[in-house]
């Protein structure tokens, strides 16, 4: 198992579709997280960035419009799709989090779950 990779995840992830606008130093990006936990998520895109990647989140909660401004980085990538149900995206562990922003980010994901 590489290292970083999905088998390495220490919270359970929450199944979503979420608007997701990050920017790194080559540009800004929109996409969708398909999955989200209180450690990182993974970004629906036809274009993964590499691992290593160091990227400024900004996601809306879809009912209260609550914004998350997040700091992470890219763990793994799938270039390629295996399957219908495997999209091409990425692995981000969010990194450099404060007490504010691990609260922030708990009740966040908790909101998505009820939501759904």
């Amino acid at each position: 198992m590489r290292q970083g990779g999905i088998n390495d995840r220490r919270q359970p992830r929450f199944q979503t579709l979420v608007k997701v606008d990050y920017w790194t130093r080559e540009g800004f990006f929109s996409d969708l997280v398909e999955d989200i936990s209180e450690g990182g998520m993974f970004i629906v895109t036809p274009k993964p960035l590499s691992p290593g990647t160091r990227l400024r989140i900004q996601i809306k909660h879809p009912d209260t419009r609550n914004t998350l401004l997040l700091k992470g980085e890219v763990v793994w990538n799938r270039t390629t799709s295996y399957s219908p149900n495997e999209q091409r995206g990425m692995g981000i562990r969010f990194e450099g989090l404060g007490t504010r922003e691990k609260t922030r980010l708990k009740e966040f994901v908790k909101k998505l779950k009820i939501s759904a």
